[in-house]
């Protein structure tokens, strides 16, 4: 899933992908270069809620996407600010704004008898798919609270992200082993700043 050198991420759209700006030797690349890697909820690992409110209370869910596996135990690490590739993650040469080891719970199951779907007048309209459990694995990260705002060297503006990072636990001593999730928001107006990546 990790390829070749990219300039934006119509580069990676062969992969599936999408450009991690400097993040080449993280893989194995020239250092300073480019590289495709996993786009979220492609074959990657997910995660929700995706906004979270400064000070809140918050459970977090990571749960499977296209050909990926939760791992049995992951380590989780949120990164201050836009870090594409999540590099300095895995020795912690950035800020680390909160981190977590979480273990694998439920399993894949097929919907139970007595649960059936039921559909409206239309397959967009589904009022009723609630079950006494989960189908899918998943983890669980639960009270993440989210207290602090970067400040870029600019004084432009306050940058709201957070980049999610996660491995599984028995790889983290590898720097490869770190895979970038995307990035969660800290209060709604962070979703009006574009991703650097795009404007490189």
């Amino acid at each position: 899933p990790y390829e070749g050198y990219c300039r934006h991420d119509r580069d990676c759209s062969d992969f599936n992908g999408q450009c991690a700006i400097g993040a080449g030797a993280k893989y194995g690349l020239p250092e300073g270069s480019n590289v495709c890697i996993p786009m979220q909820h492609e074959h990657q690992i997910t995660f929700w809620p995706t906004l979270l409110y400064k000070g809140k209370r918050t459970s977090m869910i990571f749960f499977e996407r296209g050909k990926a596996s939760l791992p049995l135990t992951a380590k989780v690490r949120l990164v201050e600010g836009s870090n594409p590739g999540c590099l300095g993650v895995w020795d912690r040469a950035v800020p680390i704004a909160a981190e977590a080891v979480l273990s694998k719970q439920g399993a894949h199951a097929v919907r139970p008898p007595g649960w059936p779907v039921k559909a409206g007048d239309h397959c967009s309209r589904i009022p009723d798919q609630e079950l006494p459990f989960s189908t899918q694995p998943y983890l669980k990260w639960d009270n993440l609270v989210l207290e602090g705002r970067k400040v870029l060297v600019d004084g432009a503006y306050t940058d709201l992200r957070y980049q999610v990072c996660l491995c599984d636990e028995a790889a983290c001593s590898e720097k490869a082993s770190w895979h970038d999730l995307g990035f969660l928001t800290l209060e709604p107006a962070a979703s009006y700043f574009v991703p650097t990546r795009e404007r490189v």
